[in-house]
């Protein structure tokens, strides 16, 4: 179990491609992680997200998602049931910086620093209103965070 109750039952970062995206999971009441990839067509994340509900009907769901996406984002927007934290590619470049000195970009490692940026940083995470101007020019971490992962 986590220290602290988190805002969040389950997050997920999502770090996609042309073809796929790469999910990492982490259950904050259980401290149970996981990855998975799936396809990017609609067909296939409408029945990821129906699996996703089902499995998790009650619980609060975050996914963290690096910009530009926003088709992608403009998609999830129609799951009330999902906050979305769309975040500018620099941050996470600085977070991934922080534990990788080679810099080589991993879809799978992303998705999990998405998710760890997530659960760590949550109370500085801006959230988008629905259809919030931010969306389409990529919203930003506030100015401490982005701070935190320049140097």
């Amino acid at each position: 179990m986590m220290d602290s109750p988190h805002p969040f039952d389950l997050i997920i970062g999502l770090d996609r491609s042309d073809k796929k995206a790469d999910l990492y999971f982490i259950d904050t009441r259980t401290a149970q992680r996981h990855k998975q990839s799936l396809d990017t067509s609609p067909e296939a994340l409408h029945q990821w997200l129906a699996q996703l509900r089902q499995q998790h009907p009650q619980g609060k769901l975050a996914i963290c998602l690096e910009q530009p996406a926003t088709s992608l984002i403009l998609f999830l927007e129609n799951y009330s049931w999902i906050t979305l934290f769309p975040i500018n590619p620099i941050t996470l470049q600085k977070f991934r910086e922080a534990f990788v000195t080679s810099r080589a970009k991993d879809d799978g490692k992303d998705a999990q620093y998405l998710a760890e940026l997530l659960l760590t940083h949550h109370q500085k995470a801006q959230r988008p209103g629905p259809r919030d101007a931010t969306i389409a020019t990529g919203a930003r971490w506030p100015g401490a965070l982005q701070r935190m992962f320049s140097t």
